[in-house]
């Protein structure tokens, strides 16, 4: 959880890369009221669809992201078969992964959303 540090892009990839490249796996991305843009919103998306089990939380609220990090971050986990996550408790089935994005840059989030929905 690296939220509220004014990280720019250069420094979330610093950070996240060589993880990446250890094959770790991500439960919880935070990285609120920073300053990321859709060159990180691209990368958490390949981080998204490449590991191996299902990020549960992905918190990017009051960045700088646009519709492109959306639309990745909606592809890949729709695109990964990790979601919906089985969850632990009997009781509850299937879990979601919980996403924030707003107070970003992103317009007409509502008509891309329904979009997405079609696949």
């Amino acid at each position: 959880e690296l939220e509220d540090n004014s990280l720019t892009d250069a420094g979330f990839l610093a950070i996240v890369e060589p993880l990446s490249k250890k094959k770790s796996y991500f439960h919880k991305i935070c990285m609120y009221r920073n300053k990321l843009t859709d060159v990180s919103g691209e990368k958490i998306a390949k981080i998204i669809a490449e590991q191996e089990a299902p990020l549960e939380a992905l918190q990017l609220s009051h960045n700088s992201l646009t519709l492109r990090s959306l639309v990745a971050v909606s592809m890949a986990i729709t695109g990964s078969n990790q979601y919906p996550r089985r969850s632990d408790d009997p009781d509850q089935k299937l879990v979601p992964c919980w996403v924030r994005m707003e107070h970003n840059k992103i317009e007409h989030a509502d008509e891309v959303l329904k979009i997405l929905r079609r696949f």
